[in-house]
């Protein structure tokens, strides 16, 4: 896509996303809300959360995934979640609140 920007990218995987998980009938776990979610707070750590090369998710992406992904899964508040891996208090928090709002907006959403 020329003149592609981040913004422009999410928004068709969030659209194809969504068709996916509503004609298989499923839960979507809200990763790149999440991810949103942490660019809104503190764009250094949203940097972060991406290998060099940009694309592909570095340890605190994987963990951010995760988190969003389990909390979905069992119904849990990610903020509660005590594993925080090899990663500092303030970046697991910071990574947790982004997955819990980025869930909370998608429950919201539906009701």
């Amino acid at each position: 896509f020329s003149n592609d920007t981040y913004f422009e990218m999410q928004k068709r995987l969030n659209l194809a996303y969504s068709q996916t998980a509503k004609k298989l009938n499923t839960k979507l776990a809200p990763v790149g809300a999440a991810y949103n979610q942490v660019r809104l707070i503190n764009p250094q750590i949203w940097a972060q959360l991406y290998k060099a090369d940009g694309s592909h998710p570095s340890a605190s992406g994987a963990y951010l995934a995760a988190i969003v992904i389990y909390a979905l899964l069992f119904e849990a508040d990610p903020e509660k979640i005590k594993f925080k891996g090899t990663l500092p208090d303030t970046v697991a928090s910071l990574l947790k609140a982004s997955a819990a709002l980025a869930i909370n907006k998608q429950r919201n959403a539906k009701n």
